[in-house]
């Protein structure tokens, strides 16, 4: 991991989160009353990563990255992973961050799930199940750049 703790997020990782969150963002969406942006994207990876990795197995996932997004952003303890796999306690986190702008511990939570889902899964399925997810996520800039060590 050339110099950077094991529970740091990549750079990478970090712009993957931010853009997924974005298009979890939309003003559509949030009209919809389905939920913050960060949840939506949780779940969405929950559904497609299910027949992988079961529903205890993402859970498990979401509760560690919970838990390191945690140890940066104390504003997060309230913020619970639900025996149904969701995030409970978003909405006191929501209402702090305030006029829908993206939270930081949001992005830290979703990098800290993708870089999870990249040690357990492997670089290239987890990008092809966010690709899945969200076809217009731009991941060009992810694929030759990889070298050893610089992982999500």
């Amino acid at each position: 991991m050339r110099g950077r703790r094991m529970n740091s997020i990549s750079p990478k990782a970090r712009r993957l989160a931010e853009q997924l969150l974005r298009f979890e963002s939309v003003p559509g969406k949030r009209a919809a009353g389905n939920g913050t942006a960060v949840a939506r994207a949780c779940g969405k990876l929950g559904a497609v990563l299910g027949p992988l990795v079961g529903a205890l197995g993402f859970r498990t996932l979401l509760d560690r990255a919970l838990t390191l997004a945690k140890a940066e952003v104390p504003g997060m303890s309230a913020v619970q992973v639900g025996a149904d796999g969701v995030l409970v306690g978003l909405g006191e986190l929501e209402a702090q961050s305030g006029n829908g702008k993206i939270a930081k511990g949001d992005v830290i939570l979703v990098a800290h799930l993708l870089g999870l889902l990249i040690v357990f899964l492997g670089e290239a399925l987890t990008l092809g199940l966010v690709q899945d997810v969200w076809p217009k996520a731009t991941l060009d800039h992810f694929g030759s750049e990889f070298v050893e060590g610089d992982n999500l």
